[in-house]
């Protein structure tokens, strides 16, 4: 259980890999060049579509970590550059209802995708779908969650959110 995911354990193991090479990659600088983000969304986006971990040697879930990394590094992106953000979420909207088009036109049977084709959909529509509800994420708040989320981040990245006031 603890080498193998087992379960919904799988998700923490690639979350711990995650976390634990997204701050390699900070402590070395590496994901503060101008961009270093949209590059490595990219490339860690084409490796979970490349790569298929064989079960013998899937420990920590190295495909879990895979599969999430780009997700992770999107949030990460839009934590760092949440106000230029905004100013594409129309686009960000856009490509997600095309793709979203797209992905219906396969799931009713009107087109028929190969599965190179279909995993990069899969993995563009989630990229896009999240964009998109990040960039539009200020008519979702709800003052509660908005207040707890200040605490969900370390003290070196507080600085980018307002000190919490209690709630009236």
């Amino acid at each position: 259980m603890y080498v193998y995911g087992v379960g919904h354990f799988w998700f923490l193991q690639a979350i711990f890999l995650i976390l634990m090479a997204v701050g390699l990659a900070d402590a070395l600088g590496l994901l503060r060049r101008r961009g270093a983000l949209p590059t490595a969304i990219v490339l860690t986006a084409g490796t979970s579509l490349l790569v298929e971990v064989p079960e013998a040697w899937d420990f920590l879930s190295l495909s879990g970590f895979f599969r999430l990394m780009p997700f992770f590094l999107l949030g990460y992106l839009f934590a760092e550059t949440r106000n230029q953000a905004i100013r594409y979420r129309w686009l960000a909207l856009t490509a997600t209802l095309s793709l979203f088009a797209l992905r219906s036109a396969d799931v009713f049977g009107w087109i028929a995708l190969d599965p190179v084709t279909d995993g990069l959909l899969r993995v563009s529509l989630g990229v896009a779908a999240i964009a998109t509800v990040l960039s539009f994420r200020h008519y979702f708040a709800w003052k509660p969650l908005a207040w707890l989320g200040y605490f969900s981040h370390s003290p070196s990245t507080s600085f980018m959110y307002p000190e919490p006031r209690l709630l009236a």
